[in-house]
């Protein structure tokens, strides 16, 4: 599975940029111009692109790591300053209102919502569990339980302004702008286990998505074999026991046990 690091950044005098790193490391590996200006979100589902603008008020779903739009809804307050995804749900924080949403699906209904620990919330991570918030304001990066008010732990960011965080499956990453430095932590925890500098600057949010990629199984009944093609799995980063499968039958001769080139 390929493990990747995405952020969206602010460009000055130029169109915003959307970045996918080669796992937690400074190597860009992909990027494009964002179609939309005044990037402020990011998140991936598994199988799909979400970012957020603040001069459209809008949300956007995009078709894979890619520049095209497939979907979109005006936000219900003022803007996302920073969204995520829960596995069903899409999660959001809006600073100007103080208040951490969840919505119905991609959608912009609201179902649910609560107090933000300050108006710097500018960043939001659902680690399969719990909900995990940085606040610049504060300079604290906190842990709720589940998408509730209830606080189980925080502690004091790495740097002056906490712009980013996600959740890799066993450790929290963030970002400081100030820095411009990337973070690694020992799971919930202020300890770091490494850093880089960012290469790309003015880093808005970041999110950290697991690529899909392509299985072959083959089933043998005596001297015959059928064959399946899972053409994608798409895991969800933020949930782990969520996994799409999307199968087609093989195009080569089921007779022969060789697996394809492609394999």
């Amino acid at each position: 599975m390929a493990a990747r690091l995405i952020t969206c950044n602010f460009v000055a005098g130029a169109a915003d940029k959307v970045v996918k790193y080669q796992g937690f490391s400074a190597t860009i590996i992909d990027s494009f111009e964002s179609p939309i200006d005044s990037l402020e979100g990011i998140a991936w589902n598994g199988q799909y692109m979400y970012t957020s603008s603040s001069s459209t008020e809008k949300v956007y779903k995009h078709d894979s790591f890619t520049p095209v739009i497939t979907d979109s809804f005006d936000y219900p307050v003022y803007y996302a300053r920073a969204i995520d995804w829960d596995g069903t749900n899409l999660l959001s924080s809006d600073t100007n209102a103080a208040a951490l949403i969840k919505h119905s699906g991609f959608s912009a209904t609201i179902i649910d919502s609560f107090e933000a620990p300050g108006v710097g919330c500018a960043s939001i991570e659902w680690d399969g569990t719990d909900l995990i918030v940085g606040d610049w304001d504060s300079g604290r990066v906190y842990k709720y339980a589940g998408f509730s008010s209830t606080r189980v732990g925080f502690f004091a960011a790495p740097g002056d302004q906490i712009e980013g965080v996600a959740w890799d499956g066993t450790d929290l990453l963030s970002y400081d702008r100030p820095a411009e430095t990337f973070y690694k932590h020992k799971g919930f925890s202020k300890t770091i286990l490494e850093s880089f500098s960012a290469p790309v600057g003015n880093v808005k949010e970041m999110d950290w998505m697991i690529e899909p990629f392509t299985l072959w199984i083959v089933h043998y009944t005596g001297a015959s074999a059928t064959e399946t093609k899972i053409t994608a799995i798409h895991f969800n980063t933020h949930d782990s026991n969520d996994c799409l499968l999307y199968t087609s039958p093989s195009p080569r001769d089921l007779s022969t046990s060789r697996m394809p080139s492609s394999a």
